[in-house]
């Protein structure tokens, strides 16, 4: 079990650092008027805020929830709704161009909650799904 609080702790620091590169993300995009949706951007940077503090919550009193496949499910939601959305939030052909992806590296770690709740073999078959 040390191994996993360590990974745990990592993917905890991860997501925090990637929450402030979304959040830059959004402001770069908003001075450069790449947003349709500002309001949208921001809702999906509170949704990543609030997984982070209960991921870090949860790391603290109750690791073993992040273990669980209803955990493991609502971080591939949150990744799959942040992917979504990255179309509807930017000027349309976003998508298709250079730019960062409003999701940034969020369905990885999405897919590690899963690797640890039904194991790397069946995380990696989901991987490559999305």
């Amino acid at each position: 079990m040390p191994t996993v609080l360590t990974v745990l702790r990592v993917v905890a620091v991860v997501r925090w650092v990637l929450l402030a590169w979304m959040v830059g993300i959004v402001v770069v995009a908003g001075g450069d008027d790449a947003l349709r949706a500002p309001a949208g951007a921001w809702a999906a940077v509170i949704v990543v805020f609030c997984a982070a503090t209960y991921a870090t919550w949860a790391l603290r009193r109750r690791p073993d929830a992040l273990l669980s496949p209803r955990y493991a499910v609502s971080e591939a939601v949150v990744a799959f709704a942040l992917s979504a959305i990255d179309g509807w939030v930017f000027e349309p052909g976003h998508v298709f161009a250079t730019s960062q992806s409003l999701a940034t590296q969020y369905p990885l770690i999405a897919m590690v909650s899963v690797g640890f709740a039904v194991g790397p073999f069946v995380a990696a078959r989901a991987g490559q799904s999305c």
